[in-house]
């Protein structure tokens, strides 16, 4: 898998309210240094023992009959999804939650053009969770279902404009290393750091596919975040050029592959993903990641122009938008609250490990998903032909 999304099929940090408070007295290191719950006694409420209606609100079973298709990854971010969102949900306004494909990208392929190519062959699906760069391709050629304004609006990290998206959840592809393979004064605390080989020898791991690849490269470089689009695609390739021998045969595909490299010693830095990093961590793996410069992805929610049940769709975003709900799937799965209301139900121990926790969002490199879906395919065709001369 390239790093245009994590991937959903391995496994995530799966933790239940109980076993976080369990493990309370367990340090969380994060580069910037350790918290643990002892920190803070503050007693947050326990929302998820609430009634659905609480935070659903709405007339009770004010859907029953009525059937919800929705197309997600997969895997336990589905699962998650699927326990702390779409269940409650449904028993309260009595729909029915219907999974009818685990996802509409897959990496053997570039990302499709759009919500209709992807599902074809697949029953309709009535709510889709599409990647950032599938959502704005979709929204510009009229798969799209025009959201109430009340539901366009939700959301205040990783808004894609318009009516067409709203934020689902927040992730980050970040410079990640092994923790005892450097002197602990002495760390990569850049792309800039994570180049540099006479410094920081070592083997190293890159996602194999232009998306968040290229862009850690021209960081690395040296281009600022602010003028990071629209990538410079020659500069990026020469840039892979002064690292590639380092990499080696360690061409991440799948976001479990670069934290079991570090963990295991076949690597030494690593992109990856933060919430594989953290899943290490709590396995007990010796790494490490850095926030400075991370590449945030927003995931999105978008309701394809045909879809049966429009009122139903925009009825779940609202609640899968809930302060509430967002903290929730953060404390189940590490993936970043897109509403900053969530991050009061959050444990101040555990927020080191968000990656839109204070401090780390003002560190983050927001993808630009406009920029990926007018230029994926001339981006993913000069990293092919880099990689197949250069890297192969």
């Amino acid at each position: 898998m390239s790093a245009a999304h994590p991937d959903p099929g391995a496994p995530t940090l799966r933790l239940s309210r109980r076993s976080l408070v369990t493990a309370a007295g367990a340090l969380v290191v994060l580069g910037s240094g350790c918290t643990d719950r002892s920190a803070s006694e503050e007693v947050l409420p326990d929302f998820l023992g609430t009634p659905a209606a609480a935070v659903v609100g709405g007339e009770p079973g004010r859907w029953a009959g009525r059937t919800l298709r929705v197309s997600a990854f997969g895997g336990q971010v589905e699962d998650a999804l699927r326990s702390l969102v779409w269940e409650p949900f449904a028993g309260h306004t009595g729909c029915t939650i219907e999974s009818v494909l685990g996802s509409f990208w897959t990496s053997a392929t570039p990302i499709p053009a759009g919500v209709s190519a992807a599902l074809a062959g697949a029953p309709a699906a009535d709510l889709v969770l599409a990647d950032p760069i599938s959502a704005a391709a979709a929204s510009t050629n009229g798969e799209l279902a025009t959201l109430p304004s009340d539901v366009a609006s939700l959301g205040q990290i990783g808004r894609l404009g318009g009516s067409f998206a709203v934020p689902a959840f927040a992730y980050a592809l970040v410079n990640a290393r092994r923790r005892d393979a450097f002197p602990e004064a002495m760390t990569p605390a850049s792309w800039a750091d994570w180049w540099d080989g006479r410094r920081f020898p070592g083997g190293r791991s890159l996602g194999r596919g232009p998306t968040g690849t290229l862009e850690v490269a021209l960081l690395a470089d040296g281009v600022p975040a602010a003028e990071l689009y629209p990538l410079a695609l020659p500069r990026a390739l020469a840039a892979l050029d002064r690292i590639v021998s380092a990499i080696g045969k360690r061409w991440w595909t799948r976001g479990l592959e670069p934290v079991g490299w570090l963990g295991n010693g076949h690597a030494d830095l690593a992109s990856a993903w933060h919430h594989r990093v953290v899943a290490g961590q709590w396995d007990g793996l010796a790494v490490d990641l850095t926030w400075r410069d991370a590449l945030l992805v927003v995931d999105q929610w978008v309701v394809p122009a045909a879809t049966q049940e429009p009122e139903v769709a925009a009825d779940l975003i609202k609640f899968a938008s809930t302060p509430e709900r967002q903290a929730a799937l953060a404390r189940e799965t590490r993936l970043g609250p897109v509403v900053s209301d969530a991050l009061r139900w959050i444990e101040p121990w555990l927020l080191p490990t968000i990656p839109t926790a204070p401090p780390h969002g003002e560190r983050l490199v927001p993808l630009d998903p406009a920029w990926w879906a007018s230029n994926r395919a001339t981006a993913q065709a000069e990293f092919d032909r880099w990689f197949n001369s250069a890297a192969m």
